[in-house]
């Protein structure tokens, strides 16, 4: 059964990367749920997708000049609520049964936060989430320094065209993440779908999925597919098609 992953919670439903948001992803029965971490100046795990505070919350500049402090104080937009801490997260969705999706970001000048693989690893041992765990990143040096520090951690590269030609094309990045034990590839559903024999002769099965999707016809299909996962913004729709229970409006 292909599992359902909520991207940011699930953007297409509720405001991106909020506790709401993730509590009523995990009530509706997604699998897994997505989230993206940065840094603060002073070395705390954030919650949110972009490097700069300005598209997503009250606030402006960058994450990484800000204190937690400062940050715990930032209302976020279309919500009543602050910028959560990762501690905040994993706290919130301990209890569940839901897979983490955590994708380590990078700094506004595109490069990766110092240390931050390794707190985000303490955080979900300390909690025994460590087999419900996932690290994601678009840079495979990353997923590489995470295997290092962990044997055990889930990892998952994204694979959009971009990242994929930076490696001399998709062929080669994939044959990169088969070296790494245990790494999934999540590749672009585009992508994905212009190279589909290419993609399952490189890895098997159960090390590949698809992202992001948000389209009921291309749903539907990949839900037919054997793939890991498939990663949308609206879950509801996802759920409704492949448990067969129907609603999400129809689709």
């Amino acid at each position: 059964m292909v599992k359902i992953l909520g991207h940011r919670g699930a953007r297409g439903l509720w405001t991106e990367n909020t506790l709401a948001g993730f509590r009523n992803a995990a009530d509706l029965g997604v699998d897994m749920v997505e989230f993206d971490v940065h840094l603060s100046s002073d070395g705390v795990p954030f919650v949110m997708h972009d490097a700069l505070l300005d598209r997503t919350s009250h606030g402006t500049g960058a994450i990484s000049r800000h204190s937690g402090e400062q940050l715990r104080r930032i209302k976020l937009r279309d919500s009543d609520e602050t910028v959560p801490t990762l501690d905040d997260v994993l706290d919130l969705l301990a209890p569940t049964s839901v897979e983490f999706a955590i994708e380590i970001k990078t700094n506004i000048d595109c490069a990766p936060y110092d240390g931050l693989e390794a707190q985000i690893i303490a955080g979900v041992e300390r909690r025994g989430l460590l087999h419900r765990t996932w690290i994601l990143s678009f840079v495979p040096d990353c997923l590489e320094r995470v295997r290092a520090l962990s044997a055990d951690v889930g990892l998952q590269a994204c694979l959009w065209r971009q990242q994929a030609d930076q490696q001399g094309g998709l062929a080669r990045a994939l044959d990169r993440l088969v070296g790494i034990p245990g790494a999934i590839a999540a590749v672009q559903e585009e992508l994905f779908t212009l190279n589909e024999t290419l993609c399952f002769s490189r890895m098997p099965a159960e090390r590949i999925a698809v992202g992001i999707n948000n389209v009921p016809s291309r749903l539907q299909y990949w839900l037919n597919r054997p793939v890991r996962h498939l990663s949308t913004d609206r879950p509801d729709i996802a759920l409704a098609m492949r448990d067969e229970g129907r609603d999400a409006s129809e689709y």
